[in-house]
């Protein structure tokens, strides 16, 4: 369920980041949206990978981040 939800919602984001590109004329929609999917890869990565602190520590830190 989480998986398909998470698709629903990266469909939805390319769609709206597309419509923004097409309407504006550049690709800076585009070019946000990738840095967002990098950061969500490293999350789970983290998440996945490293110890449950140091993945906490860095979720936390991210929320933060504004693109």
């Amino acid at each position: 369920m989480c998986i398909t939800a998470s698709q629903m919602q990266w469909t939805a984001d390319v769609t709206k980041a597309l419509g923004l590109t097409k309407e504006r004329g550049d690709k800076k929609a585009l070019k946000s949206l990738k840095k967002k999917q990098v950061t969500s890869r490293h999350l789970l990565w983290f998440a996945i990978y490293c110890e449950p602190v140091v993945a906490k520590i860095f979720v936390e830190l991210s929320l933060h981040t504004t693109y």
